[in-house]
């Protein structure tokens, strides 16, 4: 998985992430766990990347961490 570069815009603010869809001037926020996820999405990772990310940062179970990321 990779966020697609053409057309986004992006910054860190707090512990969020903000976001510009410039196809279709829509703005997005993505609350502090999808903040914690968020680099890897932009270099690129797979699904168990992710799950790994949320189970280090918060102390959950694989399960519970698979249906945040889904």
């Amino acid at each position: 998985m990779k966020v697609r570069a053409e057309g986004l815009l992006w910054s860190r603010v707090d512990d969020e992430v903000v976001l510009l869809d410039q196809r279709n001037d829509t703005y997005l926020g993505v609350n502090a766990s999808g903040a914690a996820l968020w680099q890897l999405l932009v270099d690129g990772c797979d699904r168990h990347q992710l799950v790994m990310r949320l189970m280090d940062l918060y102390g959950i179970d694989e399960e519970r961490a698979g249906a945040d990321v889904d």
